[in-house]
């Protein structure tokens, strides 16, 4: 749809002071995004989330943060014909044996309809490799389908020899590397309205993509909690080790319902997976819903960033009802005395949360400005904290789009300037609804933000397209109160510039430089800056925040501190900011180092008066990784790390 860009100026003028991040860095409500089957992996320096856009193309993600997925990158497509078209389901990213690997399931389009259900009776299981030591680039090469079935020396390669298999995951123990996953008992059973039983099978593998043995059972449902009103069912299976023992968590039984719990398979470490009677299984499960938590299961395991904590990333229902509306959310877990995990009871949405111990060590930058014209596509929406389906939300012709997917949630889709705080600020956007029933708009001063329609406390400006209004409201998690609101006309496909000033509690919203709505409230007084639709398709473009001064930074041009601050942004792409300060006139050093102390470039080296300086730096020769920059003068040093990620 062609957008006509008729522009009506709505204007945001804050005089505001830029304020240091102080809810953001210590607490967190779940839940942080949506979606199913979630999958982190851990490395010494950041966190890697891996999971797929609508079940089609593999996005791999890069952050310092558990509460926050950080940048996104597209890793690899399904091809348009063979085994594994469609139906991506679960891709989970493993480091094994010097390499990258995603694990994954797939189908080949060709489906049974029973009832008028359609059943997925060629999901099968393979593996990505990639070929950089870069996770988040695109050089993922597919190595194919995985045997999971009970004659491997005659298997011919297809769909129709081999058996129906999801939710594959590695096990590396005692020298052998092993595959776990939920499969049937044999190529199709479809006579239970499309539904059979998943049990948990392994086989040993010659090397990551490769199967060695036939598969062995080592667990089906036979407790009642893992037997649902349609299905009986054991998948999902993940490996945490603790102690002495593996343990397997798995999830059952009908995952679309209140039902999905969590259970648990152990081993001794020492002992032969590929025996069966070697696996114990517990009677009860480990992880359950409650009468607010609708529906628990498909686990991740990892540590918080300083490794003093466990964390469980799990899947969770927003309905007590049937569907697919899934969201994504974080749990802390400690140990029982017998050395098994105890997850103990899910908090409600909107429960305030600490953050995961190290993470809040990342500071906040303090910024005098941000602005962002969505001109670089591959750089997707870095800059931004998304809450909403990821397949309604795009990057495209210079513009950035939200609700733009095909999904029916009505969710509130929202995206939040990462990492930063404003209290009083000169924000400006353009705005063109394109299509839909309700609104879209800006958000500030926003806390307590989750993944959900009104999962925010903070205020919203509402350009409202189905009542002809803009209004100002306040957010407080569960509800949207509208303040105030005049009669304006919005028009589709018309663009219109957004601009606000307020004054502590003095907020004033202008339309084309005239004043519509004065209004004061202090209830919110900082947070997060971002824009909001609802019900709508929209596009944004041009969006600029600028703060009035910084706090703790003095206006004038005489600091009273030698000063080296965070680059912004960090982690970056192409290029970031460099802040710093000197208190006396003095030779300046600034220089840029690997991880390893290694001089990569000089940066400054010159004499500079007394004052506060910025520098912008450019990535475009140095690969993805942890870099240390380091400002000496007046015979003192301060040391940073800044984070490339492309």
């Amino acid at each position: 749809m062609k957008i006509i860009k008729f522009r009506v100026s709505l204007i945001i003028l804050c005089s505001i002071i830029f304020c240091k991040l102080s809810f953001a860095q210590k607490a967190f409500v779940n839940p942080i995004s949506e979606g199913a089957d979630p999958w982190v992996i851990k490395t010494d320096s950041c966190y890697y989330f891996c999971s797929t856009v609508w079940v089609s193309d593999v996005v791999v993600w890069k952050s310092k943060k558990l509460t926050d997925y950080g940048i996104r990158r597209f890793v690899w497509s399904p091809p348009t014909s063979g085994w594994n078209k469609t139906d991506i389901w679960a891709p989970e990213l493993h480091y094994i044996q010097g390499k990258w690997y995603i694990f994954y399931s797939a189908c080949n389009g060709e489906y049974d309809y029973v009832n008028g259900n359609q059943v997925w009776k060629n999901q099968r299981s393979g593996v990505l490799e990639c070929l950089s030591q870069d996770p988040t680039s695109a050089s993922w090469v597919d190595k194919g389908m995985l045997y999971t079935g009970d004659d491997i020396d005659n298997w011919s390669g297809t769909v129709d020899d081999n058996i129906w298999a999801i939710d594959p995951t590695p096990l590396e123990m005692n020298g052998k590397l092993y595959c776990i996953w939920s499969g049937w008992d044999s190529t199709a059973n479809v006579l239970n309205n499309g539904f059979t039983q998943q049990n948990l099978y392994i086989a040993e593998m010659k090397n990551p993509y490769t199967m060695k043995t036939n598969r062995v059972k080592i667990a089906e449902p036979t407790y009642p909690w893992e037997i649902g009103q349609v299905q009986r069912v054991n998948e999902g299976p993940e490996v945490l080790r603790h102690g002495y023992y593996i343990y397997v968590i798995y999830s059952g039984p009908d995952y679309w319902t209140i039902e999905y719990k969590m259970g648990q398979l152990s081993i001794p470490m020492n002992a032969d997976p590929m025996n069966p009677n070697n696996w114990t299984k517990k009677s009860v499960p480990v992880f359950q819903g409650t009468d607010q938590v609708y529906s628990v299961g498909h686990g991740s395991m990892t540590t918080s960033p300083d490794g003093t904590e466990n964390w469980l990333l799990y899947r969770s229902k927003q309905y007590p009802t049937g569907g697919w509306e899934r969201d994504i959310r974080l749990q802390r877990f400690t140990w029982n005395q017998d050395g098994s995990p105890n997850f103990g009871v899910p908090s409600p949405a909107g429960t305030i949360l600490n953050v995961p111990s190290g993470e809040f060590d990342f500071d906040n930058v303090q910024i005098n400005e941000f602005s962002d014209k969505f001109n670089d596509s591959s750089r997707h929406w870095d800059n931004w904290v998304y809450y909403g389906w990821e397949s309604d939300i795009k990057v495209l012709s210079e513009m950035l789009w939200l609700g733009c997917g095909y999904r029916d949630l009505n969710a509130g889709e929202k995206v939040l300037l990462r990492g930063y705080d404003w209290k009083d600020f000169t924000l400006e956007t353009d705005i063109s609804i394109v299509e839909g029933s309700k609104d879209a708009g800006v958000i500030f001063r926003v806390i307590e933000l989750a993944f959900g329609k009104y999962s925010l406390k903070g205020y919203y400006i509402g350009l409202d397209v189905e009542n002809d209004k803009i209004y100002l409201a306040r957010m407080d998690g569960n509800n949207k109160t509208i303040l105030t609101e005049v009669t304006m006309q919005i028009n589709l496909n018309f663009w219109y510039h957004l601009k606000v000033e307020t004054d502590s509690s003095n907020i004033k919203i202008y339309v084309d430089n005239e004043i519509k709505i004065e209004f004061n409230d202090s209830q919110n007084t900082f947070g997060m800056v971002g824009l909001r639709v609802d019900e709508t398709t929209t596009a944004f473009d041009n969006f600029q925040i600028v703060s009035k001064n910084l706090v703790g930074i003095k206006s004038e041009n005489y600091p009273e501190n030698f000063n080296l601050k965070q680059n912004y942004p960090n982690p970056f792409n192409n290029s970031t900011i460099i802040y710093y300060q000197i208190y006396e006139t003095d030779n300046v050093s600034l220089n840029l180092y690997d991880i390893s102390g290694h001089l990569i470039e000089e940066l400054i080296n010159e004499t500079k008066p007394s004052g506060n300086y910025q520098l912008r730096f450019s990535s475009d020769e140095l690969a993805s990784g942890l870099y240390l920059y380091r400002l000496e003068s007046e015979g003192k040093t301060i040391v940073k790390k800044m984070m490339l990620l492309k």
